[in-house]
């Protein structure tokens, strides 16, 4: 019979047990977003989980949605990163980077994100030194910029070499109403090009982004966040 303490090959990534921490958000690293010593101590803290998923990390200066949040498109960032996965793994768990990209956000306005359509966001995040005023701003539907997130220089970073960050995997967070989720939701997505209209159209994003983190790594070290039926910032779906 199978135990949940028992050891698991995960496609050939073995774990030391069957439990896998989810993505918390936490908004513990610095205001310039590096990763901070309290989050080393906070994931060897839950090392004896098997596998760790990280928090939402950022995947360029233009995907902030919350203060404080960690990056890993900064070579600061890559090197605070390393000493949280080297220590995670003297603890013996594997961890895996979450990479993130909030697009509307008070902290940078729809105009300057990849928008998902021409609508108002309710997202009402406070920030140190931004608030509601930023939150209504128009987003603009850019048809080309979709792609910026796939062709982000973040995912060949990502390997696990001995001069980057060192994780085992990675997860593209596509929920809770972020970029990903809006694309993915017709209540959302009212684009009228190759990304909007039929659910084929809308999954488009995610995919061409799946793909791209698996050319960078391995289809085995992929995994997608999913949150069907969200309801987070005016995104929705009729089915």
């Amino acid at each position: 019979m199978t135990d949940l303490f028992d050891r698991l090959d995960l496609k050939g990534l073995p774990l030391s047990n069957r439990v896998v921490m989810s993505a918390m958000t936490r908004t513990r690293a610095t205001e310039d977003d590096v990763p901070t010593d309290v989050m080393r101590d906070y994931y060897v803290q839950r090392a004896s989980a098997g596998l760790i998923v990280t928090e939402c990390t950022q995947v360029s200066d233009q995907a902030h949605g919350i203060i404080r949040a960690p990056g890993l498109h900064r070579a600061d960032q890559i090197a605070a990163w390393r000493e949280i996965t080297n220590a995670v793994h003297a603890a013996g768990a594997r961890i895996y980077c979450q990479i993130w990209t909030a697009a509307a956000s008070p902290i940078r306005t729809c105009a300057a994100a990849s928008s998902r359509s021409g609508l108002r966001l309710s997202l009402q995040q406070a920030t140190s030194s931004y608030r509601a005023a930023a939150s209504n701003s128009p987003c603009r539907a850019n048809s080309r910029s979709t792609k910026s997130l796939a062709s982000s220089p973040i995912l060949p970073k990502l390997r696990a070499t001995p001069v980057r960050p060192g994780f085992d995997g990675v997860e593209l967070h596509g929920g809770n109403g972020y970029l990903q989720d809006q694309f993915l939701q017709d209540g959302s997505n009212r684009r009228t090009d190759a990304y909007g209209g039929s659910i084929e159209n809308r999954a488009r994003l995610m995919l061409e982004t799946a793909k791209a983190m698996i050319d960078a790594w391995s289809a085995d070290r992929v995994g997608v966040r999913l949150y069907p039926s969200s309801y987070l910032y005016g995104v929705d779906d009729s089915n």
